[in-house]
């Protein structure tokens, strides 16, 4: 299947939700398919990951299939994505409005971030400010290391810190830090 056409599922589906639960506020793409064109080919095993924004904190739908399509859909509040500034210096958010991921936007808030975040994500401000909120999020995991939990725990509370140190060169580079793009 094309990337293309993925996402067309996957806009189908937000529109059917959206009908059915008045909480969606909006919905944006993210991970490994922003910004790939959409007659490159969505790998077998990739999904089309959406966030849906609410006032509220929803539950984590998780991976499901949706007409052939492998869908991971996470809610997110306005106040986890917060200012235009906020998400400039996000990350995990400012990748996805670098392009127009925008699904639905019926408020036209998530319009302002991603014309915000478009015009400004190459500023070496904001690049510093996302590389330092990186080493911080590493530097945190790894000061909660829990040295009196079992080896097993403690190798896998240590996996997810020290992974992003190869987040680190990505987002620099102004790339989306997406898992497939890390371990390459």
């Amino acid at each position: 299947m094309r990337v293309g056409a993925a996402r067309a599922v996957a806009v189908d589906w937000v529109r059917e939700q959206a009908r059915r639960d008045p909480g969606i506020q909006g919905a944006f793409f993210s991970g490994s398919t922003v910004g790939v064109p959409d007659e490159a080919v969505l790998p077998a095993s990739s999904d089309v990951d959406v966030l849906l924004v609410r006032d509220e904190p929803g539950a984590k739908l998780g991976k499901f299939r949706h007409r052939g399509v492998l869908l991971e859909v996470t809610p997110v509040t306005w106040e986890d994505l917060g200012s235009p500034e906020d998400v400039l210096g996000s990350w995990v958010f400012a990748p996805c409005f670098r392009t127009d991921t925008v699904i639905a936007d019926p408020t036209g808030r998530l319009a302002a971030i991603r014309e915000r975040v478009a015009a400004s994500f190459a500023d070496p401000v904001w690049v510093r400010r996302r590389c330092a909120g990186v080493r911080r999020r590493i530097e945190e995991g790894l000061r909660q290391l829990d040295e009196g939990a079992p080896l097993h725990a403690q190798v896998t509370a240590w996996l997810f810190p020290t992974s992003l140190v190869a987040v680190l060169p990505l987002v620099a580079a102004g790339w989306d830090p997406t898992v497939r793009r890390r371990y390459v």
